[in-house]
């Protein structure tokens, strides 16, 4: 099994896509482990907007797998939300949905 590591930044220049990031050759396999991390202002329920969103893409998305945490000021929350890929799409499309909202600064 591969875990893929992908880093997008609300302080790069432009949003570039998942398959930007992914060529063709690279070797991942789907369907696969997938704990995407993404890392927002924490306020106006973050934890619940990320949850929602990936499930909006992923179906059977387990709340109670979901991890959080704090930053150490308090400003930010870093949410971990663990499921199965399906494919480099389904990645694009939670990674763009999740990005368009202004709160989150981080996907990992």
């Amino acid at each position: 099994m591969l875990i893929a590591f992908y880093t997008f930044s609300r302080t790069c220049p432009t949003y570039d896509t998942l398959e930007n990031h992914m060529s063709e050759n690279e070797p991942i396999e789907f369907p696969c482990y997938f704990p995407l991390k993404a890392i927002g202002i924490d306020e106006d329920d973050y934890r619940q907007f990320v949850i929602d969103t990936v499930a909006t893409f992923v179906e059977g998305v387990d709340a109670e797998a979901v991890r959080t945490l704090p930053s150490s000021g308090g400003k930010y929350l870093s949410v971990t939300v663990p499921f199965t890929a399906q494919s480099r799409k389904q990645l694009n499309e939670i990674y763009q949905a999740l990005s368009n909202d202004p709160r989150t600064r981080y996907l990992i």
